[in-house]
């Protein structure tokens, strides 16, 4: 049987979450209800349980017509598609029961809805694309990088050589690393970000406004802690963003002022943030991917802080209504793309 939950329901749909032994932040609807309002017009929590299956799914509704490239056409339905919130998720299973009587609720629920399709960023730490191999497209997507926080002995002998350097010189720069989820770090971390954002050039999707933190801390207190750095003078030169739940510990959103980065301040603020992390129950650090999930200069930073810990990273891609799939990318003139899920948003929105 499968059930769908709203934000309206929250306290069903944590209870629900909580009873799976490998949920994560990413599934509670304090995260997700922060999230979706960047990515879309409803949030889902998808149910399904039988005698021998159980089984959880987030995702965000997003309407079709609001792409551009559809503003100004008559579409026969009302079309939408799912993604994942930002960050990670995927269908959690527990059980030996028949995935694919799973599938055949899931389907027939997505096409009386007129959902065509599905994008999911597969959570790399539980490696849940294990779970979604036979009824999803499963395509690998980069890597990963992610720290063993067995203890503050492990995250530190994983170091390499030269990472241990940096941190060791930011320390004798006289940075120091602090961590608060008030509202006056938060605030301050605001600003990092945004400069950060801005040097960088990003989209306008990676700028989040006040109310987005302000919320985020009111829905998950226990799960938010902001670490940052500041200068033998008080300033503040680089912070991230940590979210954790159950165990696992992962880099939400960060910064730094470029001309600090000689000093090493990110080092060791991942550093201390992964030792502190051990120390609090947490076993492991997801410090993410390289720029697009690309293999470029970033991820091999980030491999410096446990070569073992180098995962891949997969997405799922699901279409429930091959026949509106095909009209919608037919009518953007997308042709058959290849390389970006679902096709018909090309021109549009970001997968």
């Amino acid at each position: 049987m499968l059930q769908v939950y709203r934000l309206n329901r929250a306290d069903e749909w944590d209870r629900i979450v909580r009873s799976f032994r490998e949920y994560d932040v990413y599934y509670l609807s304090g995260y997700v209800k922060n999230a979706y309002r960047t990515d879309g017009t409803e949030a889902l929590l998808f149910f399904y349980e039988d005698k021998e299956l159980r089984g959880i799914n987030v995702a965000v509704r997003r309407d079709v017509k609001e792409l551009p490239v559809f503003s100004r056409i008559h579409l026969p339905r009302r079309y939408s598609d799912l993604v994942t919130p930002y960050g990670y998720g995927g269908w959690l299973l527990e059980g030996t029961g028949d995935v694919s009587a799973l599938d055949r609720a899931y389907t027939a629920w997505c096409r009386k809805n007129n959902i065509v399709s599905e994008f999911v960023r597969i959570h790399p730490v539980i490696g849940n694309e294990r779970y979604m191999e036979g009824f999803y497209d499963i395509i690998r997507k980069g890597s990963v990088v992610i720290m063993d926080l067995s203890s503050p002995e492990t995250v530190w002998s994983n170091l390499e050589c030269n990472l241990r350097s940096r941190v060791r010189r930011a320390r004798e720069a006289g940075l120091t690393v602090s961590h608060s989820n008030s509202p006056e770090i938060l605030e301050e971390f605001q600003t990092v970000y945004r400069q950060t954002m801005d040097k960088v050039g990003a989209a306008d999707y990676y700028y989040y406004d006040a109310d987005y933190f302000r919320e985020l801390r009111k829905d998950l207190p226990h799960n938010m802690e902001v670490f940052y750095i500041r200068t033998g003078d008080g300033k503040i030169i680089a912070a991230t963003l940590f979210l954790g739940v159950n165990g696992r510990l992962s880099g939400h959103l960060g910064g730094s002022l470029q001309e600090y980065l000689h000093l090493n301040p990110v080092c060791l603020l991942h550093t201390e943030a992964a030792v502190w992390g051990a120390e609090n129950g947490y076993r492991t650090l997801n410090l993410g991917s390289g720029l697009g999930f690309s293999e470029d200069n970033l991820l091999m930073s980030k491999r410096d802080y446990n070569r073992r810990g180098l995962t891949s990273h997969f997405f799922g891609h699901k279409v429930f209504d091959p026949e509106a799939y095909r009209y919608l990318t037919e009518t953007a003139g997308a042709g058959q793309e290849k390389d970006f899920f679902p096709a018909y948003r090309k021109q549009g929105l970001t997968p």
